[in-house]
């Protein structure tokens, strides 16, 4: 605990440093032109969500305009708080309560799903894995790109959920991919973005993953879920 609330309180620190540092060495022009791998980690996830809501709607039957309304409070609270703790209990209660799942499902399927679901969470570092790539001349190869989807899929499961993990899921990234470490400073600090719609959308997808996997266990209450 200890240990989790210094990094909090020094994170300000570090990105002030970055930053400054930046400025001195040139290289400020990165941190500007982040906004690129923002835009790109947004738009494929409006697009995965959009495919999975279709998905979803057409298999149980119901209105997309009625899940997204069901959902919107727990993506909110996500999405203004990079908390998944924080919209748990909204999560759980859109799930029972909203979404027709099964109570004793929810209980078993939500904590499990939040620690190794995590579809935005692994996008998150392929987009910046390969935008570091880029700024950085890595040479990028087929191969590389298989190499980097398995790493970002297993590190994202393994990220520990405390200030600072995303610190030591990228330094394994870019150290297994060949991005120099200079890339880190930026990162990270453009990272504080990246949580905040990652944690959002992982949220959502998992609602839409336990909603289909209710189904398939003869758990989900279609009366609760289409009305």
């Amino acid at each position: 605990v200890y240990i989790t609330g210094l990094i909090s309180r020094l994170m300000p620190v570090f990105i002030f440093v970055v930053l400054l540092n930046m400025m001195w060495s040139g290289n400020l022009h990165l941190f500007l032109n982040m906004w690129k791998p923002i835009a790109a980690f947004a738009s494929v996830l409006i697009i995965l969500m959009g495919i999975m809501l279709l998905t979803v709607a057409s298999k149980e039957k119901v209105k997309i305009p009625v899940l997204v309304r069901k959902m919107l409070p727990t993506f909110l609270i996500s999405l203004g708080t990079a908390s998944s703790t924080a919209a748990n209990g909204e999560c759980s209660d859109c799930l029972h309560k909203k979404l027709g799942v099964n109570k004793r499902f929810v209980e078993f399927g939500q904590p499990v799903g939040g620690v190794i679901f995590m579809p935005s969470t692994s996008m998150n570092f392929m987009v910046c894995a390969v935008y570091m790539a880029a700024s950085y001349k890595v040479d990028v190869s087929l191969f590389w790109l298989i190499i980097a989807i398995i790493i970002c899929t297993f590190v994202a499961i393994a990220t520990p959920p405390v200030p600072g993990g995303a610190i030591a899921a990228y330094t394994v990234i870019f150290a297994q991919l060949g991005i120099p470490s200079e890339a880190l400073a930026i990162i990270v600090t453009m990272d504080i973005i990246f949580d905040f719609i990652a944690t959002a959308f992982d949220n959502a997808f998992l609602q839409l993953e336990l909603i289909r996997q209710a189904d398939g266990n003869n758990m989900l209450n279609f009366d609760v879920l289409r009305k």
